[in-house]
């Protein structure tokens, strides 16, 4: 359920969807309605997490990614967790940027060939608005942190999930 911000005052568990959650989703049903020659042999699932309940990481931080995308293929499943929020102050270092080798990590350690783990940041914060605008945006692509100001940025998403 999304609320635009000039919603009446209603509760809502879990807590509905921003903004920047919404538009992803939206593109992602058009990305999905656009390429269905590359669905046409896959299946595609996307839930929303649920806020320290759900599946989580950096226990000290209580991190759980936004959304958990399942793309299954006849051998595989790729499971994505993507995390869409601005990215204003965010660092290069930031525990949520290395999430994208940390589950590298815990894949190796299932030993499960079928099983493939990404994370991926959206940013809904322009790149030129960020307090690190200093570091390049390709290099901030290299670490699975993709920009939602790019007209591509659900290929992009794509494009990180092996």
């Amino acid at each position: 359920m999304y609320l635009d911000k000039n919603s009446i005052d209603i509760a809502i568990s879990p807590v509905p969807l921003n903004e920047s959650e919404v538009g992803f989703i939206q593109e992602l049903r058009l990305y999905a309605e656009r390429k269905q020659s590359f669905f046409a042999e896959k299946e595609l699932y996307i839930i929303r997490n649920v806020s320290k309940k759900g599946i989580g990481f950096f226990e000290e931080a209580g991190f759980y990614p936004d959304f958990i995308m399942w793309l299954v293929t006849a051998d595989k499943q790729y499971i994505t967790f993507i995390e869409p929020h601005g990215a204003r102050d965010m660092s290069i270092e930031d525990e949520k940027v290395k999430l994208f080798t940390r589950v590298k990590d815990l894949e190796r350690l299932l030993k499960n060939d079928g099983v493939i783990l990404n994370s991926v940041i959206l940013t809904a914060t322009k790149h030129l608005e960020m307090a690190n605008r200093h570091i390049p945006k390709t290099f901030w692509n290299t670490r699975n942190v993709i920009f939602m100001e790019d007209f591509d940025y659900i290929d992009q998403l794509f494009s990180k999930i092996h």
